[in-house]
């Protein structure tokens, strides 16, 4: 997921600096801000005194934008500057972002700054006190932190010295020690369901090192109203997140799980009906029946390489559901061809689709319940010219009686009089193949030639290949001539 984001902000950046006086900068309380379509960059301006950055803007067509990026030099040289509260909604922390910000004194960096660009604080020459509530270390860019003073503090969450010691440019800092505060809570149902279960020292707070001594939340937040759940990234002594831990939380809308948990076991967010977003950790890897099911705002949801089993509808009932994207470099489960699904890599078989999949053509097998509760279906394309094996529920209390099927025209009959395929309300070909591509693969080169010889010559009937595209000369008939067309047009590397 980083390196997603920093490769669009990298490259953004460059378009960004001959771009701001192409694109309107808007005020806001006294902070400059350059607006995009999915949030707002802070921009340089003259600040000084206390600053508090919000975590979203209002522009004056009435627009909401989240405030995600403090794009580079934004600070620099004000040395006016006094102190600056960043939300968490802020990714990104630009070139020399706050340089030579000489009366600024301590600052706070959230967990959810996942960049700290070249210079971004060097020659701070006040600044005593940083805070980093950053669990995921990561390297900074080049002297982030160059001409700092030399008895600067950088307090950073319990169990994580030795980790920035050893990362550039933390490890700058001469005086790295454990934060021991308390906890901030955003909801206050929260702190308190959470100090009535683990405030050991009974001083009414929880503190980071009570959090992180946490094994078992239970169920206790099972059901209740809760609406923000970010701080549960601290409670760092978590590996599994129980059954239905917070299943039927319907106002919960964010919740960030700690790098520790390995397991996420049945129903543990079932039914969290406003929870639009979630991040799986890396840590994870099982991921249980109905985990997700019902979580019905949800509208993306990432598959880390860590992830070794998912059990059957994990993701039922996220009738929002229009991405699914499974890392690279897992080795068990992947989303070959930007399918949005997840397939299971060894046997071929898509265990968990969405409204957006599409079915590869290396697609063997559906399991079971892959589009239960799929509400969202209108069009389902899959360019499998053999029908996959499919178990009857596969599109159990889904959409599919009213959606069209999309399939390759050379296999639309047994798409029809195969369950429950047959059960689409529509059924008809794919309108995208490409004149000569013959066998219906997306490509165009010599199997697609032998296809067609092989059919004129009668080795093979016309359900090994696309008849509309195998008329390669328009002519209304497939002979010797359309082989010569073909051919030419694989040599001069033309596509019609």
């Amino acid at each position: 997921m980083r390196n997603f984001i920093l490769s669009f902000f990298f490259l953004c950046i460059p378009c960004l600096a001959n771009a701001q006086d192409a694109i309107p900068v808007i005020d806001v309380d006294g902070i400059r801000y350059i607006v995009f379509r999915d949030g707002a960059f802070v921009v340089a301006g003259d600040y000084s005194g206390d600053i508090v950055i919000p975590e979203t803007i209002i522009d004056d067509y009435g627009m909401e934008y989240p405030v995600t990026f403090i794009y580079d030099y934004a600070f620099m040289g004000c040395s006016g500057l006094t102190s600056i509260q960043i939300p968490n909604s802020v990714i990104a922390i630009g070139w020399s972002a706050f340089a030579d910000c000489s009366g600024l004194t301590s600052i706070e960096i959230p967990n959810s700054v996942i960049s700290i660009g070249p210079s971004a604080f060097s020659n701070c020459s006040s600044l005593k006190s940083v805070t980093s509530h950053i669990m995921d270390v990561f390297e900074t860019g080049y002297e982030a932190f160059y001409g700092i003073p030399d008895d600067a503090t950088l307090y950073v969450p319990e169990g994580l010295i030795d980790t920035y010691r050893t990362t550039a440019d933390w490890n700058r800092f001469s005086i790295i020690v454990s934060k021991k505060g308390d906890i901030e809570f955003a909801d206050d149902y929260v702190k308190y369901i959470c100090v009535d279960n683990w405030d050991t020292n009974l001083d009414g707070e929880l503190s980071y090192s009570e959090a992180a001594a946490v094994t078992d939340i239970g169920t206790v937040f099972q059901g209740r109203e809760i609406t923000s759940f970010d701080e549960l990234q601290y409670f760092t002594g978590l590996t599994r997140i129980v059954p239905e831990a917070f299943s039927y939380c319907r106002w919960l809308t964010s919740i960030k799980i700690p790098n520790s948990v390995i397991y996420i076991f049945d129903g543990a967010f079932g039914e969290c009906s406003n929870l639009s977003s979630i991040e799986i950790p890396n840590s994870v890897v099982f991921i249980g029946q109905s985990a997700f099911g019902g979580c019905s705002a949800l509208t993306s949801i990432e598959i880390p390489k860590s992830v070794a089993g998912i059990r059957l509808t994990a993701f039922a009932g996220c009738s929002s559901l229009t991405s699914i994207v499974v890392a690279s470099d897992n080795p068990v489960y992947d989303s070959r061809d930007n399918c949005n699904a997840i397939i299971e890599t060894s046997t071929n078989t898509l265990i968990a689709g969405c409204m957006n999949t599409v079915i590869p053509n290396s697609v063997t097998s559906i399991g079971d319940l892959a589009f239960f509760l799929c509400s969202g279906l209108t069009d389902v394309y899959c360019y499998a010219k053999t029908v996959p094996s499919t178990g009857s529920l596969a599109f159990l209390n889904s959409n599919y009686g009213n959606a069209t099927l999309h399939v390759p025209a050379c296999a639309i009959d047994d798409y029809r009089n195969t369950e429950p395929w047959s059960g689409f309300g529509n059924i008809v070909p794919l309108t995208d193949a490409k004149v000569g591509d013959v066998n219906d693969d997306g490509n165009m080169n010599i199997s697609d030639v032998v296809a067609l010889v092989n059919h004129i010559l009668g080795n093979s009937s016309s359900a090994t290949m696309n008849t509309t595209t195998a008329d390669v000369n328009n002519d209304g008939k497939i002979d010797i001539s359309d082989v010569v067309a073909l051919v030419n047009m694989i040599l001069k590397g033309t596509v019609q």
